[in-house]
């Protein structure tokens, strides 16, 4: 990243922390399962491909085999 401009200060895994945002994600897609079945533009089939996709994702990222990076950085001057 520097030798893009940018200075780094920090960098944090946050994947297990994220694995709580995916769970709520995925429980506010099951709550809402008729809804999207009965829409024409989902169906079952996309509905079934995020339901194994969400739920993928919270295990993967809470047992740390997936995981997201956080960044924190400034952009350095240009001279």
């Amino acid at each position: 990243m520097e030798v893009s401009g940018f200075e780094v200060h920090s960098v944090e895994t946050i994947g297990r922390h994220y694995s709580h945002t995916l769970h709520k994600w995925y429980d506010n897609w099951m709550s809402n399962k008729k809804k999207i079945m009965n829409n024409p533009k989902y169906g079952e089939g996309l509905f079934r491909l995020w339901e194994i996709f969400l739920a993928w994702s919270v295990i993967a990222a809470g047992q740390g085999s997936a995981t997201s990076v956080s960044y924190t950085h400034l952009t350095l001057p240009t001279t």
